[in-house]
């Protein structure tokens, strides 16, 4: 039976394309539609230093659309993200307690995000 990878692997494969896009980015975050992965000093830590269920992390957006993050649009997947972040950036909100223990959080208080396009 072939090894099927799981998905912090498939995580994984992505980063060299995302680090291609970006010189040495202090953090970096892939949302999936079942995970959403963390990486602190990605250029030189390549596995992923959390990751935190997507329907957890964006529960409170999700519930609005009364659908899980399996259910809806990549682009809408992106809307979330941006609000998430807009909200950590400018509005201080509470975020989960692995990303205080990262620096993710006071990395992105009143910081700006780069957005690369899947394509």
């Amino acid at each position: 039976m072939a090894h099927e990878k799981s998905s912090t692997e498939l995580a994984m494969q992505r980063l060299p394309d995302i680090l291609n896009r970006n010189e040495k980015p202090p953090y970096v975050v892939l949302v999936t539609r079942d995970q959403t992965y963390f990486w602190k000093d990605p250029a030189r830590q390549p596995v992923p230093v959390a990751a935190i269920p997507t329907d957890e992390l964006f529960s409170k957006y999700l519930q609005e659309l009364g659908k899980p993050a399996a259910a809806v649009a990549y682009t809408t997947l992106i809307d979330i993200l941006l609000a998430w972040l807009g909200a950590a950036t400018r509005d201080g909100v509470p975020m989960p307690e692995i990303l205080e223990t990262i620096g993710f959080t006071d990395a992105v208080r009143d910081g700006w995000v780069d957005l690369p396009s899947a394509a």
